[in-house]
């Protein structure tokens, strides 16, 4: 699930938050597949998708990434590692 959905602009926005010392690209695969899922329930576009990290402490930053440009690559490689654990379960353990 996302953490907040809102109008940013005017514009349906979903905005997915994070802790730690950065944005990288896991987050945005993770951030895609989720989209994918909430495309499937609902059914609505949403304009704007953007992680915004928290910092844990005062050392660090708060970070901002807009990925609405990335969505459909980061849906792509999450379909396709879902498909890669779906297949990897059927193979014998040991």
């Amino acid at each position: 699930t996302f953490d907040i959905y809102a109008r940013i602009n005017g514009k349906p926005a979903l905005v997915d938050l994070k802790t730690g010392s950065g944005i990288y690209t896991d987050m945005w695969i993770q951030v895609g597949g989720g989209y994918t899922l909430l495309m499937e329930e609902n059914d609505m576009k949403y304009e704007n998708v953007i992680i915004l990290n928290i910092p844990r402490d005062e050392t660090e930053s708060f970070q901002e990434r807009d990925i609405t440009g990335w969505v459909k690559s980061c849906q792509d490689i999450f379909v396709h590692c879902r498909k890669i654990y779906e297949i990897k379960k059927e193979l014998p353990q040991r």
